[in-house]
């Protein structure tokens, strides 16, 4: 049993289709059914043949991963695939099929089916270096290395590695988290004004959920007030609280909300 990690489009695009329709697929459309190809030398030929605008090099590096996805992986092989905000979604993999018409949603005609989990892993949950590797940007790639952690993952236990280094983004988040309420609002405006705004910290008490008020002097040619509310939680933010911060605006006035947690998805789309 083999673990690939496949993404469905740039930033999980397709990703709900491929769910919901019980498969992932990839690109390259203009490269024909791979059943009709047996080795990366035919699928090379075929991707020189395309208007694809590729270098020697790319051809082999895009025929290497339609190989992969084709012809490498098989039936039962374990497939991980990004749903977004460090969510990903596990299932056993299928046979490979051309859609040649797809009409789901997916442009993507490469497809194998899958069957997904009831229950996604989270990046989070990963140690250091697999946390790295799902971060590569290619399309279709081997994850054997870390077989015994997903293995662990998927089972939804514990995985400790032998040696496990800490990642800065996580001693900063302890960092942050050890603060008090008034003490992490002065460190928001304190970098917001690092990056370029005027900021002033409002009152901790009666601040109407407005934790900073900043300008943005966007090189002479405007002033754009923003608003700012920090969160230093743990739990993710929902969409109650982007309504709640948007009520507190006035005509003309920019949100901001900074949180040392993350986004559920109505938030996001909120």
């Amino acid at each position: 049993m083999a673990y690939y990690l496949v993404r469905v489009g740039e930033g999980s695009k397709y990703m709900k289709e491929a769910r919901r329709g019980g498969f992932v697929a990839v690109g390259w459309n203009e490269v024909p059914d791979l059943i009709e190809m047996e080795t990366i030398g035919e699928i090379k030929l075929k991707l020189s043949r395309t208007s694809y605008d590729y270098t020697p090099a790319q051809i082999a590096a895009q025929a290497g991963q339609l190989y992969r996805f084709g012809l490498a992986m098989t039936q039962d092989d374990i497939v991980i695939s990004p749903l977004g905000m460090g969510e990903y979604l596990v299932g056993k993999v299928g046979e490979y099929y051309f859609e040649n018409r797809p009409k789901d949603g997916c442009p993507y005609k490469h497809r194998r089916k899958v069957n997904w989990n009831e229950h996604s892993i989270l990046k989070e949950n990963m140690s250091t270096n697999l946390s790295y590797s799902v971060g590569a940007i290619l399309t279709i790639f081997s994850l054997d290395k870390y077989k015994t952690e997903l293995e662990a993952l998927i089972a939804g236990r514990e995985y400790i590695p032998a040696d496990e280094p800490k990642r800065i983004r996580d001693i900063v988040l302890s960092g942050l988290l050890d603060l008090d309420g008034k003490e992490f609002e002065d460190f928001i405006g304190h970098l917001l004004q690092v990056i370029g705004l005027t900021a002033e910290v409002t009152q901790y008490v009666g601040d109407k959920g407005i934790d900073v008020n900043g300008t943005l002097d966007a090189e002479g040619l405007a002033n754009i007030t923003l608003r700012v509310q920090v969160k230093r939680v743990k739990n993710s933010i929902g969409n109650k609280a982007v309504l709640a911060l948007r009520g507190t605006l006035s005509q003309g006035e920019q949100a901001c909300l900074i949180t040392t947690s993350t986004f559920t998805s109505q938030a996001i789309e909120e």
